[in-house]
């Protein structure tokens, strides 16, 4: 990924061959609870936070003191995470009992596997409006075309979410403006949102905060001599 013309390493990279899968799934788990606080989602208690040995007993339950050798010394010992559904978890926008998403790890990639979890969504009830896919595989074209055509589906890849991108060097502090705090700066700066810089739908921070057309983001920066610059982009054109 990039950010004003930077790579953002690690992000979207694959230099992760030192790290074992269930290592890697416990930081892209906390980098999700990470990016759902910021768009507004209640975080579930028993998906933020959690300690690796915590992650293995309660989610993949596969407590480590079953896994031989010091941690991180004997990686190889650890289990291989072939089932990632006990990672899956719902939740819901603060106050908002109608907006309620699931968060779905998958190893699958063929569109009649990636279909079945709109099916998934409607049996689970809850009125699950939205998806985020988290995929250990790249999708097949089919699948990336079906995705594109239902937008109740948001695709990550795991890659991607191993570090949490708010915390990259190069990224600066971001909030998304609501509705209100939206008008009023248009108001007060007697512009409009077409002429404000722009964000694509492809942009890393537009995918991290889950930003749609007309959104408004603020963004600070803050420089060695302690003296801080905001300024305000729209997401504005797909991709």
């Amino acid at each position: 990924g990039t950010w004003e013309g930077r790579t953002l390493q690690g992000w979207g990279q694959s230099n992760q061959a030192d790290m074992h899968d269930s290592e890697r799934l416990h930081m892209i788990l906390q980098t999700v609870c990470n990016m759902l606080r910021a768009r507004g989602y209640v975080v579930p208690s028993d998906r933020d936070g959690l300690t690796l040995e915590q992650f293995h007993r309660d989610l993949l339950q596969t407590p480590m003191d079953n896994v031989e050798g010091p941690m991180f010394l004997h990686l190889d010992e650890f289990p291989t995470v072939k089932n990632r559904h006990n990672l899956n978890f719902k939740t819901r926008l603060h106050g908002e009992d109608d907006d309620t998403l699931l968060v779905a790890f998958t190893n699958a990639k063929q569109q009649q596997a990636i279909s079945a979890y709109l099916d998934e969504m409607e049996s689970l009830g809850d009125h699950i409006v939205k998806c985020i896919l988290i995929t250990s595989d790249t999708l097949t074209a089919p699948a990336r075309s079906f995705v594109r055509q239902n937008r109740q589906f948001e695709v990550f890849s795991e890659g991607r979410l191993v570090m949490d991108l708010p915390k990259h060097q190069y990224v600066p502090a971001c909030r998304v403006l609501s509705g209100e705090e939206a008008s009023k700066f248009l108001a007060a700066h007697r512009t409009n949102a077409s002429q404000m810089p722009r964000l694509t739908g492809s942009d890393p921070i537009s995918q991290y905060y889950g930003l749609q057309r007309g959104n408004l983001l603020h963004v600070t920066r803050t420089y060695g001599n302690g003296l801080s610059w905001g300024s305000v982009r729209v997401r504005n054109s797909d991709p």
